[in-house]
């Protein structure tokens, strides 16, 4: 692990844990309204309140780092995509349960169905592709601030295994 990510740890550790902690939150405020919600906007809520906090807190991340690289990104994209897994697990989960099926199926459409995120193959790569697609935004969004707001060292390679000058 390079010099700069070691250093920019605690910040990273920080901002994932209280980017979680908000995940979450925020996630059991959208399953104790599923009694005032349809199945569509619950179903929305749940893949765009995780997307939205990957997206900030990514952002954040890299507009703080002193080095952007590939170790950088990974560390992001891991946690993001981790974090993402865990709340369709859990909202698929909430899906299933009857009273919380029941609650969505109440204020929905004739005809509506809740199908669980799991369930659905599509949903599921969907939720994964929109899992890395969102903190890889928000690192190039928070790399390119950085670099205007603070000296920021670019770390990678140039060719076949050149040492990029810095």
């Amino acid at each position: 692990m390079s010099e700069g990510i070691k250093q920019h740890l605690p910040v990273i550790i920080a901002i994932s844990l209280v980017g979680l902690a908000t995940g979450a939150f925020a996630m059991m405020r959208i399953r104790d309204g599923a009694v005032g919600m349809d199945v569509g906007a619950f179903s929305t809520y749940i893949i765009v309140v995780p997307c939205a906090i990957m997206l900030i807190c990514s952002f954040l991340i890299a507009v703080t780092a002193p080095s952007i690289g590939r170790q950088l990104y990974l560390i992001v994209v891991g946690t993001c995509l981790a974090a993402g897994v865990v709340s369709m697990i859990v909202s698929s989960i909430w899906m299933a349960d009857p009273a919380v099926a029941s609650a969505l199926l109440a204020n929905s459409a004739d005809g509506a169905t809740v199908t669980p995120v799991s369930d659905s193959i599509i949903i599921v790569l969907r939720d994964i592709a929109a899992y890395i697609v969102m903190p890889t935004v928000g690192c190039i969004a928070g790399a390119w601030i950085g670099s205007r707001v603070h000296p920021v060292k670019s770390e990678g390679t140039v060719g076949k295994g050149k040492k990029k000058r810095n």
